[in-house]
């Protein structure tokens, strides 16, 4: 299957708005470089999604990157 241009944008344009209600969701006032999001639906969980983000979690907290 080949993806156009046009069908990349609709693709683009249909989860928008989710990613601006995330990035808009943050009051804390801090600005992020990155962002990482962890799947949590039934199929990443069963792949052991949340020991993953518990990893990246401490991860973070180790490393004074709060």
């Amino acid at each position: 299957m080949t993806i156009t241009i046009d069908k990349l944008n609709e693709i683009r344009n249909k989860y928008q708005a989710e990613v601006d209600f995330r990035k808009k969701g943050d009051k804390s006032g801090v600005s992020y470089e990155y962002e990482v999001v962890v799947c949590g639906g039934t199929g990443c969980r069963s792949c052991k999604s949340q020991q993953v983000q518990e990893a990246l979690k401490k991860a973070v907290k180790e490393n004074k990157l709060d």
